[in-house]
């Protein structure tokens, strides 16, 4: 498998997503992105444009360049990590084994947000 195909794979398994709703999706073919996963053939370069819009990544991410835990920290709103400063330790811990952990952009979100509810007791 590719790192392309590899990383994709990754965020089609991120959001839960069948290859047949991914395909939907972006309006491609259940056996095209199959081909991409499987590093049996290589997207276009628009092809690789809109599955990199759609999962909210750079190209250049998605082709393999840069670590894949950098990446995970940018799914998250950079204001939203702003917003943590001051927060114990802990919560902060939590966030990062929780992006470690591979968890999807939604889940991390939700952690900042119960995160910030706690933020005022």
């Amino acid at each position: 498998m590719s790192e392309f195909g590899n990383r994709l794979q990754l965020l089609r398994k991120r959001k839960d997503m069948s290859l047949e709703e991914l395909a939907k999706a972006v309006n491609s073919t259940k056996s095209t992105l199959s081909k991409y996963e499987r590093g049996v053939v290589y997207p276009t370069l628009d092809s690789a444009k809109v599955l990199a819009d759609y999962f909210s990544v750079t190209v250049d991410w998605l082709s393999g360049y840069g670590d894949i835990d950098s990446e995970k920290v940018t799914l998250i709103n950079m204001k939203d990590l702003e917003s943590l400063q001051g927060l114990p330790k802990t919560y902060i811990e939590v966030l990062k084994d929780a992006i470690n952990a591979g968890f999807s952009p939604e889940e991390l979100q939700e952690i900042v947000e119960l995160a910030k509810k706690f933020r005022g007791r």
